[in-house]
């Protein structure tokens, strides 16, 4: 079995790396105008996050950061990453990470220094911090559940960092598995999909950074959500759906394989998504 398993991860390195430097166009897709495979060959692939060009995604069950452009295609920017899951940059060009292996929220500057942000509550360890939205303020959100590692809080919870003391503050306690997190534009809603109760919820932000007005936002299971700067929601489903600001359903879109999370450029109008195994783009000027 241990020989067999290695022989998998060699078979996976060997897909991963041989994309590297990949161009578009020698990536095979099912339709080149709608949906693009960027990189294939991943073990488990989440919380996309695009900077200045780049597009970060991290690698679960590889423990690694990878970082993508249309120029240079992908690379590995971060190894040994605490089983790095979801990921999201402040405007300072800081790089958020929930480390789920590890128990902690950290911060990773552009020369790769890495800050602890924190590592528990209430004098015990986080459970698998998931997913991450830090707001125009500069405060921190992050879901924090159990999928497969062990509960060392009182619950599954969801979690605010504020920038203004560095004081953590529990800000949800009452759903069943908090997984995908994003706030607007504006940094007056949050928007927290409950996985274990196939729901999506949203919230408004108040000055000292705790929520209120909780609200059904949509009656369906999300893992990530992204959102762009109409305010209009994205959600990683069994197909990518997109939700207006008062949650009337809009379009959906199906993505070959598992949809574990999703990333919108507001700048470029284009919808970066990860499955399982792969990194996707999509273009959505034209039907979406």
């Amino acid at each position: 079995m241990a020989r067999l398993f290695q022989q998998t991860l060699i078979i996976v390195s060997v897909l991963v790396l041989g994309c590297l430097g990949c161009k578009k166009e020698d990536v095979k897709t099912e339709n080149q105008t709608e949906l693009v495979s960027l990189v294939s060959g991943l073990l488990f692939a989440e919380g996309p996050a695009y900077y200045n060009g780049n597009l970060f995604f991290s690698d679960i069950e590889a423990s690694k950061i990878y970082k993508w452009s249309e120029t240079a295609g992908v690379s590995l920017f971060r190894q040994n990453s605490g089983r790095a899951n979801g990921l999201y940059f402040n405007s300072k060009g800081n790089l958020y990470v929930c480390e789920g292996g590890n128990k902690r929220i950290v911060a990773i500057d552009a020369n790769q220094n890495v800050t602890v942000i924190t590592d528990s509550y209430g004098d015990k360890p986080y459970n698998e911090p998931n997913d991450i939205w830090v707001s125009p303020t500069g405060n921190v959100y992050f879901t924090d559940p159990v999928f497969t590692g062990t509960l060392t809080q009182d619950g599954q919870n969801v979690y605010c960092v504020l920038a203004s003391t560095g004081k953590v503050i529990k800000v949800i306690s009452d759903l069943v598995k908090p997984n995908g997190i994003i706030g607007n534009s504006a940094g007056s809603m949050l928007y927290v999909a409950d996985f274990g109760a196939s729901k999506i919820y949203q919230y408004s932000i108040t000055s000292n950074g705790s929520l209120e007005n909780k609200l059904l936002f949509a009656d369906i299971q999300a893992d990530g959500l992204t959102i762009d700067n109409d305010g209009n929601v994205y959600t990683a489903s069994k197909e990518v759906m997109k939700y207006s600001t008062k949650g009337v359903f809009l379009e959906s879109y199906p993505v070959t394989g598992t949809i574990t999370n999703l990333c919108f450029v507001n700048t470029t109008k284009k919808l970066f998504i990860t499955t399982h195994t792969q990194l996707f783009i999509k273009e959505l000027s034209s039907t979406f």
